[in-house]
């Protein structure tokens, strides 16, 4: 949103930077952010730094689908364990091990 407003959409641009720095979250659970942050905004980027806020918008996408990802995964276990507890069948495979009757939280 920051790299398609004009230069003179302050309010815009302002809220826009809310925004991306919620991408940055998701480098920093891995304390790596310093290793790439000075080659991703480079000063001859200056003043939009398109480069870095494309890559923080492909990181909040990215994440975005990983957690998408994952819920529907633990949904469809939740499904399964539930199915095979109906029907008093043992865990098997990647259920194997978990006890009767816990459920992932979606």
């Amino acid at each position: 949103m920051a790299i398609t407003l004009p230069l003179s959409n302050i309010g815009g641009r302002y809220f826009a930077m809310f925004l991306m720095t919620l991408g940055t979250y998701c480098a920093f659970n891995c304390n790596a952010s310093h290793f790439f942050t000075p080659y991703m905004f480079p000063s001859s980027d200056s003043p939009r730094y398109r480069s870095g806020g494309i890559a923080l918008a492909v990181f909040c996408v990215g994440t975005m689908c990983t957690a998408l990802s994952i819920k529907f995964v633990l949904k469809k276990l939740n499904k399964k364990m539930r199915d095979l507890d109906e029907n008093d069948e043992e865990y098997t495979g990647v259920l194997e091990g978990i006890p009767r009757g816990y459920v992932f939280s979606t």
